[in-house]
């Protein structure tokens, strides 16, 4: 069964300690509350581990299914918590048409990163949206215009802050098929970007839960929301089959 995104907001941080949580799909399990074994996924995009799933049970439930990841001393365990808060987040599964919406425009944005592959390209693209509007696409043209500031984030942003009248994109959604690098992060942050919603995970190089939580870095001036794994295994298959068909062009063809 597949359950519903889950989106991590930060909130006051609990016991005076740095929020770091992450939260995702749940494999079967509950929590401790319901007295069930508890089975963690290891997703790369996520850190130190903690938690557990939960099906809604046991009295001191969160009362959906889902698992909380909790870093190490960031805050009690999922079933001492109170609903919704967390480590110090405010953790909420996603209603089924916020899902939809995502996986609609992350649809559109791999439709991008098409068009950055086909240019040679690696695959990434991005659409910023505003009450269902699109205000920005863009996608990678590193290579192409020697650039390599380029990435598909910053293309779309400067498109949507052109469209809007203003660099503050305050309210709207980036849609991106891979993690956001500290450059497009640190963007994101200076955008006063609403949401960010991101398909595939970036253990190299993601700044928002990988390598670095630039997102929900309590140091930096804008903290923002954000919604991993949409549309993951399409945008995950579009890097590989590109880096696949540079090293082995042969095969790649034949593929093709």
């Amino acid at each position: 069964m597949l359950y519903p995104p889950l989106s991590a907001t930060p909130s006051p941080a609990r016991h005076g300690a740095r929020p770091a949580i992450r939260a995702a799909p749940a494999p079967k399990g509950q929590c401790r509350a319901c007295r069930g074994r508890s089975r963690y996924r290891n997703f790369a995009h996520l850190r130190a581990f903690g938690g557990g799933g939960c099906l809604g049970q046991g009295p001191d439930c969160l009362g959906t299914r889902f698992v909380v990841f909790l870093g190490a001393g960031s805050g009690p365990a999922c079933d001492s918590a109170p609903a919704w808060a967390v480590g110090g987040w405010t953790v909420e599964p996603q209603a089924p048409d916020q899902a939809r919406e995502d996986r609609r425009w992350m649809a559109e944005a791999l439709g991008l990163a098409q068009r950055a592959r086909e240019a040679g390209d690696v695959p990434v693209g991005a659409v910023v949206v505003r009450e269902g509007e699109v205000l920005g696409r863009g996608w990678n043209r590193r290579e192409a215009d020697a650039d390599p500031t380029a990435h598909a984030e910053l293309l779309a942003l400067r498109e949507a802050a052109g469209r809007a009248g203003s660099w503050r994109l305050e309210g709207a959604v980036l849609y991106v098929t891979l993690e956001p690098c500290a450059m497009c992060a640190g963007a994101l942050v200076n955008a006063r970007i609403g949401r960010l919603v991101y398909g595939a995970a970036d253990p190299k190089a993601g700044a928002c839960g990988s390598l670095y939580d630039l997102p929900s870095d309590p140091r930096l001036n804008h903290r923002f929301p954000v919604t991993a794994g949409v549309l993951a295994g399409e945008s995950a298959r579009l890097l590989r089959d590109f880096f696949q068909e540079r090293r082995y062009p042969a095969q790649g063809a034949r593929n093709a």
